[in-house]
């Protein structure tokens, strides 16, 4: 049944503008008793009337890493342009959503200007033309798509022709990641004290988590991400690279303070790092588990985001929704794009990394993936 309902969504694709195609399925969706109680996650109009300025709300679930939401918004922005609209992005709760909310707590707001104010459209929707898209929808501009050579709508990391790429993405990352001013002028002022003209830096970007044997905890979110080197492997990797590339320091970005640590231990004064809160590694895979055990049981429901922001010690620190949070996870991923090169196991943070610097890394290595994940 699922197949034939894609069949027919795509014909009406094929033949239909698609706006009317969607407008079509958003009807359909909208009267079907089957999606009567996840209507919500589907795509809908605020309203179709007639105006100067259409607008078109991109909504995120923050079980996305921002660094994902940075990724996905690039073709999905060119994709609302392409159609005559505005793209607006709303990164919430998945709980607002149900609730019909848009705009509550805006997490892409933290770091980045809007297009248009949230608020202002829902205040003013009847009198204009606002389509919501589906949570987390894979809309994807087709002329884009060819220029960059994505099959499916993903960006993803190149395998080949890697500059042209990323010069590519770096054009629209220009477009739709626009900085605060506050948080673009902090980035610039805390890297131009850490990095000087006369360093060669290596870039590093570990994501530990990803070096967790998934199949064996039986932590199923894992298993779509791709697998990486454990620390000690990418110690050795750091090392090998380090001195193959003839650079005279190394930047990393983590998570977890015993990285940091045993990193320090190493590379002495040639390591460098941002100032941003760690956790310790075992204390933050031991409530991973507890985390992913509630949120498969809560269903991704209000109780999962309510536990997760209580008093307690352990549920916060997984709690990446917090602003400031948010604000330092990025400034690591604007560090690691000023970098003369770069080592990276496959990571959305990596990912956008490599869109901010534009296919300027002097030398690049994209880490190999067990997982074969298809989501980098």
């Amino acid at each position: 049944m699922k197949n034939i309902k894609q069949l027919i969504y795509n014909m009406l694709q094929s033949i239909l503008p698609e706006m009317w195609a969607i407008n079509l399925w958003v009807q359909y969706v909208k009267h079907n008793p089957a999606y009567s109680e996840n209507t919500h996650q589907y795509g809908y109009f605020l309203s179709k009337k007639k105006s100067k300025k259409r607008y078109c709300i991109l909504r995120y679930p923050k079980f996305y890493g921002i660094g994902a939401v940075m990724k996905h918004s690039l073709l999905q922005c060119e994709w609302a342009v392409r159609n005559q609209m505005i793209p607006v992005i709303d990164y919430e709760w998945d709980y607002y959503y149900a609730e019909d909310v848009i705009g509550r707590d805006n997490g892409w707001e933290y770091v980045f200007k809007p297009n248009a104010s949230l608020q202002e459209i829902v205040e003013q929707g009847n009198n204009m033309y606002v389509f919501v898209g589906a949570i987390g929808g894979r809309y994807a501009d087709k002329l884009t798509k060819r220029e960059l050579g994505s099959k499916d709508g993903r960006v993803i990391f190149a395998e080949e022709n890697w500059r042209e790429y990323y010069r590519n993405l770096n054009m629209l990352s220009n477009k739709w990641w626009r900085l605060h001013d506050d948080v673009a002028a902090r980035y610039e002022a805390f890297f131009s004290k850490l990095f000087s003209p006369d360093m060669k830096i290596l870039g590093v970007a570990l994501r530990e988590e990803f070096s967790i044997d998934a199949e064996k905890e039986k932590m199923e979110e894992l298993k779509q991400h791709p697998h990486h080197l454990t620390l000690d492997e990418m110690i050795r990797v750091i090392k090998e690279y380090k001195t193959r590339w003839e650079c005279t320091h190394v930047f990393v970005t983590t998570y977890f303070e015993d990285s940091i640590i045993k990193l320090k231990e190493e590379f002495g004064d040639a390591l460098l790092y941002t100032d941003r809160r760690r956790v310790l590694y075992e204390q933050f895979h031991e409530i991973r588990r507890l985390v992913e055990d509630q949120y498969y049981r809560t269903n991704k429901r209000r109780e999962f985001v309510e536990w997760i922001k209580s008093d307690d010690e352990q549920a916060q620190i997984i709690d990446t929704s917090d602003k400031n949070t948010m604000i330092e996870y990025v400034e690591e991923i604007y560090g690691l794009s000023l970098c003369d090169c770069l080592i990276a196991g496959k990571s959305g943070g990596a990912l956008c990394a490599c869109a901010w610097n534009g296919g300027k890394y002097k030398e690049m290595e994209i880490l190999s993936d067990n997982n074969d994940s298809i989501l980098y």
